[in-house]
């Protein structure tokens, strides 16, 4: 299910990581952590796997 994020706070961009991410608070005040996975020609890597 896709959630509409368009309305979110921005609350900071993530500290040190291999992932870029952005920290995003809902409007009901709840803080999440986004984490955007890399791109490889062939591949992922285990910190970007679930």
């Amino acid at each position: 299910m896709l959630k509409d994020i368009s309305d979110w706070e921005l609350v900071g961009y993530g500290g040190k990581s291999t992932l870029e991410k952005e920290e995003l608070r809902s409007p009901n005040r709840i803080d999440y952590l986004i984490k955007y996975p890399r791109e490889f020609d062939e591949g992922v890597s285990w910190e970007d796997s679930y």
